[in-house]
């Protein structure tokens, strides 16, 4: 029983039925078809270019897309902004001061003389202004808003404006819209300086009076001559008839 032979045939049916149960457990594995192997198709690649989107490379490729969001308004600013369109839409004058902190008697104090003209004076801020007038036919007027600033409006009366903000030391006119035009600080105080509409009618009615009366004047005048001519005539000719 423990002849060689015997332990060389037992060995040989073990090896057998272990190499037999490897066969069935040692599955090989599947051929992997790597992307870099694939042979380039013509046909594909004209595909990828026309469907695949074209995006910008990040700066940093691990930040995420970050959302646009747009600008809005809220709670108080939305009833400001109500006021600045009214505002725009309704007034002949629109004029724009730099403001300081002053005391607020003083502020009250101009208030109350630009009511008594038919205007008043406002503050908003600039964020509200921008949202206000950006992309409209005012939009070059922000430049105006930088910093902080107060808003005159009403009707347009310039000189009286102009009286009531220059004795404030804490206001400085920068410029503004009279009837539809865009006016700097020169401008506003030319158009300050011009004669009222009653004295330009005025004015108007004494020149053509005049141009009239000149008119009539040089019109009698070659009749007077001539009538002044004829009464010489007639003198002459009757002192002739008396000598005779």
């Amino acid at each position: 029983m423990n002849s060689p032979c015997l332990r060389t045939a037992l060995s040989g049916i073990y090896i057998r039925h272990i190499g037999a149960l490897g066969s069935y457990t040692n599955i090989p594995k599947r051929s992997r078809y790597f992307w870099e192997a694939r042979p380039e198709c013509r046909e594909r690649k004209l595909l990828m270019q026309i469907t695949l989107p074209r995006l910008k490379q990040a700066v940093d490729p691990t930040q995420f897309v970050q959302e646009v969001e747009e600008e809005k308004l809220y709670g108080l600013d939305v009833i400001l902004h109500k006021e600045v369109q009214q505002i725009f839409n309704e007034n002949e004058l629109i004029a724009v001061c730099l403001y300081s902190e002053m005391p607020s008697d003083n502020f009250y104090q101009v208030r109350y003389e630009l009511q008594q003209h038919g205007m008043s004076m406002e503050k908003y801020p600039e964020h509200v202004m921008e949202f206000t007038l950006k992309q409209t036919p005012y939009e070059n007027m922000l430049e105006l808003f930088r910093g902080e600033t107060a808003v005159i409006f009403g009707e347009a009366n310039v000189k009286q404006m102009i009286s009531a903000v220059s004795k404030n030391n804490y206001l400085l006119l920068l410029g503004g819209l009279v009837q539809g035009r865009y006016m700097s600080l020169k401008e506003l105080i030319k158009f300050s300086n011009l004669a009222g509409l009653d004295s330009s009618r005025a004015e108007l009615g004494f020149l053509l009076n005049t141009a009239v009366s000149s008119t009539k004047n040089m019109m009698q005048k070659p009749t007077n001559q001539l009538v002044h001519s004829l009464q010489q005539y007639i003198e002459q000719c009757s002192n002739a008839s008396n000598e005779n």
